[in-house]
């Protein structure tokens, strides 16, 4: 009943990531320093989300998770750090797979999702010598929308997820979408490393060290951490990529057959039921029972040390959303630029990912309904926020900006690169942190063409919802 696993993998495999959200694993950043390394081709990220579900009676769990945008922040941070060769994310699915009254899997509805019918086109062009491999650590949504868009595909892909036990899929990513997970199961190539077996050694205070690069990318793997204690020391989803390029990872592995269904407490699934699983000789599923965590850990870090994975253009600082603000105009004080921690701002004391531009390390917070989007909170004395600008015309212009504080005594600058005059403003009780007031600084003399904006908090204790360049008369 075991199978050999020291047959080697094609020389680049063909590999699409998804997965609901990456600041509770390294397992993006592993794909995409492999990616630019050239040791895989990476065709493709799918941001499946974590959340969707209706209230469950106790109440569902906290999903931090912010799709396609998240992942498409982390990739922008990879290539400005040098690294080269990797995809645009596409979003996933946003809700579970509804079972058919049926039960026949033939008669699911497919999601139709943008990552479903990327896994498709890409199978399509895959073939059973040369399959299409799917990494994943989260739910398999994607994945069996994927198969219900097009059924032929199936011997074209090849799954690797990180889920369950040994025995069942009874995990938080199993129990996201149980249905989803059957329809793979039975219909597609399957392998299951269970959650913890083969898990590399991941430590912060080597992060910190000199073995990675000293880039944007790493400076984001060193400040993620979430409410449940993860990352922690490891990268709990990495088993099935370095599976790809480290076949000896595997030391035991059995075929399984589904056997039936293990209820479950829902978290707001249609189907509270897990699959369950049997050991069968000519089982269509394989499921991993042994792999080696010191080969991973060595795998891992070769793969974010090797210099050829950062040989790319680095880039320090860019606008957001690679457009600078224009002046006059209205600047949001969450749109600072990108190039993070030490580039584009500084952030002293941070403890902790909110729901909010989870990539940055910047608090934020809503801004109420007196404000606008976002705002800069918890702000400390000595922190800063840059902002690539674009003055229309020289002339002299108003500066304003929307601030609230319970206390008065807050104190910030402003400058622009060039010879523009600093502009000093204090901060006064507003009468709470969602009382705005608008403090406005009048006749300032600014060049026309592109600058450097840099706002610094020079006594903290208050927050920034916007600032405006006003033409002044």
């Amino acid at each position: 009943g075991l199978l050999g696993c020291g047959v080697d993998s094609p020389p680049i495999p063909r590999v699409v990531h998804t997965n609901d959200g990456d600041i509770d694993a390294y397992t993006l950043e592993l794909l995409l320093a492999l990616a630019s390394a050239g040791r895989i081709e990476l065709v493709g990220i799918v941001a499946d989300s974590g959340a969707g579900f209706e209230p469950a009676p106790n109440g569902s769990p906290t999903v931090w998770e912010e799709g396609r945008e998240q992942y498409a922040a982390i990739v922008g941070k990879a290539r400005r750090s040098g690294m080269r060769n990797l995809p645009d994310p596409v979003a996933g699915a946003r809700r579970a797979l509804d079972r058919p009254q049926t039960g026949r899997i033939e008669d699911t509805r497919p999601l139709d999702t943008p990552g479903g019918r990327l896994i498709r086109d890409l199978a399509r062009s895959s073939s059973p010598a040369r399959p299409l491999h799917i990494v994943t650590g989260g739910p398999l949504t994607a994945v069996a929308d994927s198969w219900l868009l097009d059924p032929m595909i199936a011997d074209r892909v090849e799954v690797h997820a990180h889920i369950g036990t040994t025995q069942d899929l009874d995990d938080y990513n199993g129990r996201i979408d149980p249905w989803a997970a059957y329809i793979v199961l039975e219909r597609m190539n399957y392998v299951q490393y269970p959650i913890g077996i083969g898990v590399p050694v991941v430590s912060k205070g080597r992060l910190r060290g000199s073995e990675v690069p000293p880039t944007e990318l790493r400076q984001f793997m060193i400040d993620k951490w979430q409410a449940n204690g993860l990352p922690g020391e490891m990268d709990a989803d990495a088993p099935p990529a370095i599976a790809l390029v480290e076949p000896r990872l595997v030391t035991r592995i059995r075929r399984m057959t589904v056997v039936g269904w293990k209820p479950i407490e829902t978290w707001g699934n249609a189907w509270p039921q897990i699959p369950r699983l049997r050991w069968e000789s000519d089982g269509r599923a394989r499921v991993v029972y042994d792999a080696s965590g010191e080969r991973a850990t060595r795998v891992w870090w070769a793969a974010l040390s090797d210099p050829a994975a950062w040989s790319g253009p680095r880039v320090e600082r860019e606008p957001r959303g690679g457009r600078a603000h224009s002046i006059p105009g209205s600047i949001e004080a969450e749109s600072f630029d990108e190039g993070g921690e030490g580039r584009a701002y500084h952030d002293t004391e941070f403890d902790g990912w909110v729901s909010h531009r989870t990539t940055d390390r910047v608090d934020l917070a809503p801004a109420g309904v007196q404000g606008s989007g976002l705002a800069v909170t918890r702000i400390e004395d000595g922190e800063w926020l840059t902002y690539s600008v674009d003055v229309a015309e020289a002339g002299l212009y108003d500066f304003w900006a929307v601030v609230a504080a319970k206390r008065a005594g807050g104190r910030f600058s402003v400058r622009l690169s060039g010879d523009v005059p600093r502009i000093q403003m204090e901060v006064p009780a507003t009468g709470g942190e969602e009382i705005w007031s608008t403090r406005v600084v009048t006749a300032i003399a600014l060049p026309a063409g592109p600058a450097v904006m840099r706002i610094d908090f020079e006594v903290g204790g208050f927050r920034l919802d916007r600032v405006e360049w006003v033409g002044s008369p």
